[in-house]
């Protein structure tokens, strides 16, 4: 019988040295380091150049700005409430308007077209701005109805009067 082995195989005499080094290559591959790098001390340092950092100061000024606006917005539009001068029951002496009365009082609206009868509004928003004779407003209200009425008028602060439309005003006084 004939003893088959296989061939005898030629190897150079750098084969057996560049297998010692492949392995010394692949040695810490995929292998999970035991310890974490220390972090530096010192985070590096965010430097802007002058445009950046002009645009930068630029937005934050905005945002800013914007913030305030919303903050103060509110107040500056007006209140939600009558103001005191204008509380009260006003009668006229126009004859269009005889049988009728407008009673404001801080939080309502209520136009009286006889003793028993009138629709209130409850006040939603009251703007204010300075004339020559006194003030002028404009009063938004709400009806439980379903309906929104505004409501314009200029208070004569020496004559205690209010007036109402334009260009035909009626002339309002304080009820006693």
């Amino acid at each position: 019988m004939s003893d088959k082995s296989p061939p005898a195989r030629r190897t150079s005499p750098a084969f057996p040295e560049a297998i010692r080094r492949f392995r010394q290559d692949i040695r810490g591959f995929g292998a999970i380091p035991q310890t974490l790098p220390r972090p530096s001390r010192t985070l590096p340092r965010l430097t802007l150049k002058p445009p950046y950092r002009r645009k930068l100061v630029v937005v934050l000024s905005l945002l800013i700005l914007v913030a305030a606006g919303l903050r103060f917005a509110p107040q500056l539009a007006g209140s939600d409430t009558v103001p005191a001068e204008l509380v009260g029951s006003w009668t006229t002496d126009d004859p269009r308007y005889s049988d009728r009365h407008l009673e404001l009082t801080p939080d309502a609206l209520i136009l009286r077209t006889s003793v028993t009868e009138g629709t209130e509004y409850s006040v939603q928003r009251v703007q204010r701005r300075q004339i020559a004779q006194g003030s002028a407003y404009i009063i938004g209200a709400h009806s439980e109805r379903g309906g929104d009425y505004t409501l314009m008028l200029e208070y004569h602060k020496a004559q205690n009067t209010i007036a109402l439309g334009k260009p035909a005003r009626v002339v309002w006084r304080r009820a006693h």
